[in-house]
């Protein structure tokens, strides 16, 4: 019976050995590199956030346009320095994994959840192109991977074989640098923001002082540019709304020479791109109905300032018609004077006219 009692004691001491054998493992980086391999989704995951994070430092700056940003360098930067920090994120966590590191889990979950966090902001903010890079269709899938991965990490095996939870740690310092990660984009956000509501107001009031310039019989100004009428022509005017801007936009009128429309803008871009956006944006829907022929394109000076310029031909109904499109920038007020006239080439003088008029402040 005793003895009976001391080996039901052994037997018990010994099953309290190895459960504690078990939940007290002393885990350690070197241990995990030669006791464990990554391989199969975790391999994926580490090079798919590589190759995220290679696009999300290389792309910002090779498509960098300063006129995307209304010319704020903070603003521009915020791009540049997040896809920066979101690769130096992703490269620290391979690092981290392949050497077993206790934050390696850490840095993955920080890593998915900016990518969610960046492609939210940027379908919140409607920040995003029909193609490319940024499309709103790309984003939202980047959105999803970024939970998938999330919960990934969160329930996979192999993550638990490779960096054990008993293993993980977070120290002060990865605190720190996250916290670095986040408050400089933020703050750069906001002072580039700020600046923008400054200029606004200061823009503002110049064209509130500019509409107070006593005017000629045949001049006119919307606060921003002051034109003359040509001759022998008639100007209207009227308020109309683009992407949520109010814009004075003129009509001028002679019916036999021709009619356009004109209005001022604030932007520097000077790319061939950008005057295509305007043109396209410009162009009258019945335009592709007729035939059309190049005549000019290019760019000439006027009192000084850059005027880029795209002439058409158009048969309608037998008759040849021009579409004169001008871009007239001034670089020290960062304003546009945007001109597009039609008219059948009895006269093209006017145009030369109007715009040699244009004044900008």
């Amino acid at each position: 019976m005793l003895e009976e009692k001391c080996e039901h004691e052994n037997n018990a001491q010994s099953v309290a050995n190895e459960t504690v054998s078990e939940t007290d493992v002393v885990y350690s980086s070197e241990w995990l590199r030669f006791n464990t391999s990554v391989s199969g989704w975790l391999s994926f995951f580490l090079f798919a956030i590589t190759a995220g994070g290679l696009i999300s430092a290389v792309y910002p700056i090779a498509t960098f346009n300063a006129a995307d940003y209304a010319n704020n360098l903070c603003l521009g930067a915020v791009d540049i320095i997040t896809g920066i920090f979101m690769l130096a994120v992703a490269v620290y966590t391979v690092f981290a994994f392949t050497k077993r590191k206790p934050n390696a889990v850490f840095w993955g979950r920080i890593y998915v959840i900016l990518v969610f966090l960046t492609n939210i902001f940027v379908l919140i903010s409607g920040s995003v192109e029909d193609t490319g890079l940024q499309s709103a269709s790309r984003s939202f899938k980047s959105v999803i991977w970024g939970v998938v991965w999330f919960l990934y990490l969160a329930n996979s095996k192999q993550v638990q074989r490779v960096i054990p939870k008993t293993f993980r740690k977070t120290s002060k310092k990865d605190w720190g640098i996250l916290s670095g990660i986040i408050i400089l984009p933020v703050f750069l956000y906001c002072v580039g923001y700020a600046q923008i509501a400054s200029l606004v107001d200061i823009r503002s009031a110049q064209e509130a002082e500019l509409r107070k310039t006593v005017l000629a019989s045949n001049e006119r100004t919307d606060g921003r540019v002051i034109f003359t009428i040509p001759d022998g022509f008639e100007c209207e005017s009227e308020i109309v709304s683009v992407e949520g801007v109010d814009i004075t936009l003129f009509s001028i009128s002679n019916e036999y020479i021709g009619n356009g429309n004109m209005c001022a803008d604030y932007d520097t871009d000077k790319s061939e791109s950008n005057f295509d956006d305007y043109w396209e944006n410009w162009k009258d829907g019945d335009v592709n109905i007729y035939g059309t022929k190049d005549v000019a394109r290019g760019m000439k000076q006027i009192n000084g300032n850059d005027c880029l310029y795209r002439i058409t031909k158009h048969n309608v109904n037998g008759v040849d018609v021009y579409w004169r499109f001008y871009l007239l920038f001034d670089a020290e007020t960062g304003k546009v004077f945007v001109a597009s006239l039609y008219d059948s080439s009895i006269s093209a003088n006017y145009a030369d006219e109007l715009l040699e008029s244009v004044r900008f402040k």
